[in-house]
């Protein structure tokens, strides 16, 4: 019977100590997502701006559109950026550079979709 109440009472004891440890855990590792989240975005801004610097001098006014849309796309992420970091820590989305390119891109054609 004392053995018993013992392991219950250790099992309480683990709970209530567990408790509060956890959610530090987890705050720290949503920090560190919302780290990489935010480098992928500055990589994805930087790799939009070399395209529009490339290509907007172009004699192509095909390409020369293209790179307007790669200066909005980077005008776009720089704005909310913290908005797209909070929205993907939220979501839990996967440490992947694709998934989270593929989620900047739905974003900002969502955007531009109501802008025509």
């Amino acid at each position: 019977m004392k053995s018993k109440l013992l392991i219950i009472s250790l099992m309480i004891a683990v709970c209530v100590i567990w408790g509060p440890l956890k959610s530090t855990v987890f705050s720290g590792d949503n920090e560190e997502k919302a780290k990489y989240y935010d480098s992928c975005i500055v990589k994805e801004i930087i790799k939009c701006d070399s395209k529009f610097v490339l290509l907007s001098s172009s004699k192509s006014i095909n390409l020369q559109d293209y790179a307007k849309i790669k200066a909005q796309k980077a005008r776009f992420l720089e704005a909310e950026k913290a908005i797209l970091v909070k929205e993907m820590t939220e979501m839990q989305l996967e440490l992947k550079h694709y998934k989270v390119e593929m989620f900047l891109n739905s974003r900002f054609q969502e955007k531009n979709r109501y802008k025509k």
